[in-house]
């Protein structure tokens, strides 16, 4: 696979960016079974919003590697980082959710399963709120 092909699944929302997936009320983000184009018009209304987009939204675009500042030199550090509280998460069992970017995905090529299992806990800027909360766990 080329480089240019592998998808990072938490990516800045921007136009040109792909709409990965939805944060629910319990904090969770529904991945959408195929990710959705976002544009300048997609932007300037969720920016309207009182919640940035970025507190409510997962983004994919291309992984850019050593550009990107969460780049270890060998992967992704972000899912590195949070696998660790993998543990404390329900169980999947069975299949996992489906997902238009698994087969590109950054993630699930460094760490597979593991990965696709505490995506949906991951968002690109965690509120507040969310970060009181696992403090207390």
């Amino acid at each position: 696979m080329g480089k240019d092909s592998i998808m990072c699944p938490s990516s800045q929302g921007k136009a040109g960016a792909l709409l990965l997936g939805v944060r629910q009320n319990d904090g969770k983000v529904a991945i959408l079974p195929e990710p959705l184009p976002v544009d300048e018009q997609f932007i300037a209304i969720a920016r309207q919003q009182e919640i940035p987009a970025r507190q409510r939204f997962r983004f994919t675009n291309k992984c850019c590697e050593s550009g990107c500042g969460q780049w270890t030199g060998k992967g992704c550090g972000v899912v590195e980082s949070v696998i660790q509280y993998a543990d404390r998460l329900p169980e999947i069992t069975g299949e996992l959710p489906a997902c238009g970017i698994r087969s590109r995905c950054r993630w699930f090529m460094q760490r597979e399963a593991d990965a696709c299992r505490i995506c949906p806990y991951i968002l690109y800027e965690v509120p507040e709120e969310v970060i009181l909360d696992m403090q207390q766990v």
